[in-house]
């Protein structure tokens, strides 16, 4: 891939007509290599900057790339440009490619663009949501600058959470208690590992305000908890964990349902259920 790559820092462009979508793979491929070597890191390096350079030339006055420099800005290439800067580039260079990518979104909020293809295929084909894709990656991409340097969470003392403790009428839970090993577990066993620093069970809407103030205060993150089956892996995290399973009231009447965070799937159609009512599932 490395001897594959011309002087102005593109590659062949094999099916695709947009030259930063072969940047963009190449790129990624050549990050993903565990390399020990340090002259094979210094190529890759030097592979990525040609490549950058490439990329903040050709950029258009309106933010946007084309297919070939020469070509007019389209939402594909500019998407695909965006996931290599925001990762190795510049974040001027990003802000701009952002602002043409939401200009672009239209009402339904998709993105339409013609089919990107070269190469011999017997019949030409269109995939409408590969732009949809590509575009909500690179707005996503767009955003990871300042998360990687963000230093990490902050940690709360053991005083801190002793006055959280203190204030609460429910629980809260530290790794010191052993209740916590089991009450830190998702239903998700993929996410065994996260260790939260707290998790607490609040007994009230006065605890979840004292739970939220103390987050903020601390500049702690905060995860909200209710059946613990985010596939996401949103119910936990490395701050404090908010479980609202103790929050599980019912009130079904005159026509209105008020259910508590932490009421489960099975309880509410009990309680609707008694009102000649039924509630969707997620599924």
């Amino acid at each position: 891939m490395l001897n594959a790559q011309h002087e102005n820092g593109t590659f062949d462009r094999s099916w695709t007509v947009s030259e930063s979508s072969a940047i963009l793979r190449a790129v990624d491929a050549l990050h993903a290599i565990p390399v020990a070597d340090a002259g094979l890191a210094a190529r890759i390096a030097a592979a990525t900057a040609r490549s950058l350079a490439r990329l903040t030339t050709t950029q258009h006055a309106d933010g946007g790339w084309g297919r070939l420099p020469d070509d007019p800005s389209d939402v594909l290439s500019a998407a695909q440009a965006v996931s290599v800067l925001a990762r190795h580039g510049d974040p001027l260079s990003v802000s701009r490619a952002v602002a043409y990518l939401l200009a672009q979104q239209e009402a339904d909020g998709g993105f339409t663009l013609p089919p990107d293809q070269v190469g011999p295929r017997p019949l030409p084909f269109d995939y409408p949501v590969l732009t949809d894709i590509h575009s909500l990656f690179a707005l996503s991409a767009a955003r990871l600058p300042a998360v990687n340097t963000w230093p990490g969470p902050s940690r709360a003392s053991p005083a801190g959470w002793s006055a959280l403790q203190a204030s609460l009428q429910g629980v809260l839970l530290t790794p010191e208690q052993a209740a916590y090993e089991q009450a830190r577990l998702l239903v998700n066993q993929r996410f065994d590992g996260r260790r939260p620093q707290a998790i607490a069970y609040p007994a009230d809407v006065h605890d979840v305000v004292a739970c939220i103030d103390f987050a903020r205060t601390s500049r702690i993150p905060l995860a909200l908890r209710s059946g613990g089956h985010s596939y996401a892996g949103y119910s936990t995290g490395p701050g404090l964990v908010l479980d609202t399973s103790s929050l599980n009231s019912t009130a079904v009447s005159g026509g209105r349902a008020v259910l508590g965070a932490g009421v489960k799937g099975g309880q509410a159609h009990h309680a609707l259920a008694a009102a000649g009512a039924g509630l969707p599932l997620g599924r």
